[in-house]
């Protein structure tokens, strides 16, 4: 693990020049652009909330939303110190069937308590589905989105953005994908689309409010428990279908390896699950090398180690290939790329996933070495 590392061929999250957002989180962080409310067709709708969407290096809906929620309260925290702090960009799981909702953390343990302590709001659930609505309608009339799943179509995570008379409407990262009839119900000139199946999967525990401020956590305090998740997320039990850690990475290296005529039938989308993993792995380098600047000596020098070790995983995948033929493809429905991936391509992710495994053996050692001298 303290081979020199190749030139990153991901981008980063912030310049060297700049202070790193992680020394910044224990206080306000006020550089977002200020988004207006404005009111139409008996309602009112946050103007200008950018679009969701694969293929951008924010692929974990959870946290692409959650991110783009911090923005538009105006107290931004990157997507990648959201992943760091909830331990997320160390998890990697996967549905026995290789469904694409696996790569949603709820199916696991998820440590939100983590993400409330770095952005200084609680995500609140619903307390009575009959104050739903108008709990809904008051957050939005604040310029507060509200967190959902399956407000759209299928199970991910989605922001409403605003409402009218009859229909709440936001925004999706399936909207970029090309949705259909679906994709023409667009209300204000944002041309946000209509929740039709608000108010989603299971709203009365996967309908987020943001409407109850929360004690910031010292910055320290949330990596020592990010590198603590690390371990749990590694070693997490298989929970009904979902497997992790090594044996998701086994389950994903057995697909690739399939004859080229079981291929053909069902490739599965293992071009989404690889770019996921690619992306996880990625805001895991730059968070840790970004919170390196909290710690001295030789937890430092380890942070760095094992920030760079999850780089070169990443650097590996993007040989065999390419983020564009991943996720960027997922992004616009290039449901047919894996189909078209020739034995070679797969052999390589294959190799890639198998060195990763041996390089996630070695974090884990470093990861328990690092904790172990905490206090020191």
């Amino acid at each position: 693990m303290s081979e020199p590392l190749r030139k990153p061929t991901a981008p980063e999250s912030y310049t060297p020049k700049e202070l790193p957002e992680i020394m910044k989180l224990a206080g306000e962080i006020k550089t977002g652009k200020a988004y207006a409310v404005k009111s139409e067709n008996g309602g009112s709708y946050i103007d200008g909330v950018p679009t969701l969407q694969w293929g951008q290096w924010r692929d974990n809906t959870y946290i692409g939303c959650i991110a783009a929620v911090t923005e538009l309260l105006g107290v931004p925290v990157s997507y990648e110190t959201l992943m760091g702090v909830s331990g997320i960009c160390y998890r990697f799981g996967l549905k026995v069937n290789l469904c694409p909702s696996s790569e949603m953390p709820q199916n696991g343990d998820v440590w939100d308590d983590q993400i409330n302590a770095a952005i200084g709001y609680k995500m609140a659930a619903l307390k009575a589905d009959r104050k739903r609505d108008s709990r809904a309608r008051k957050n939005l009339d604040a310029g507060r989105p509200v967190l959902g799943v399956g407000l759209f179509g299928a199970p991910e995570w989605e922001l409403l953005t605003g409402y009218d008379e009859k229909f709440f409407f936001g925004r999706s990262y399936f909207h970029t994908q090309g949705q259909g009839d679906r994709h023409q119900l667009v209300h204000t000139p944002n041309l946000y689309p209509r929740a039709e199946l608000y108010p989603g999967t299971h709203p009365k525990g996967f309908l987020r409010f943001f409407d109850e401020p929360c004690e910031k956590a010292d910055p320290l305090a949330l990596l020592k428990k990010s590198l603590e998740i690390c371990l749990a997320y590694w070693n997490h039990e298989a929970r009904g279908d979902n497997v992790f850690g090594e044996a998701a990475y086994r389950l994903l290296i057995e697909n690739l390896e399939k004859s080229d005529a079981d291929w053909a039938k069902n490739c599965g989308c293992a071009n989404y699950h690889a770019g996921c993993l690619a992306d996880a792995r990625r805001a895991a380098y730059v968070y840790l090398q970004d919170s390196a600047a909290l710690l001295n000596g030789t937890k430092r020098e380890k942070l760095l180690e094992i920030a760079g070790a999850y780089r070169a995983i990443v650097e590996d995948i993007l040989v065999a290939e390419p983020y564009e033929m991943l996720n960027g493809s997922w992004a616009t429905g290039g449901g047919d790329v894996p189909a078209t991936w020739s034995g070679k391509v797969r052999q390589g992710l294959a190799a890639a996933l198998e060195r990763a495994i041996e390089t996630e053996k070695k974090i884990q050692f470093t990861v328990k070495d690092v904790l172990a001298r905490w206090e020191a």
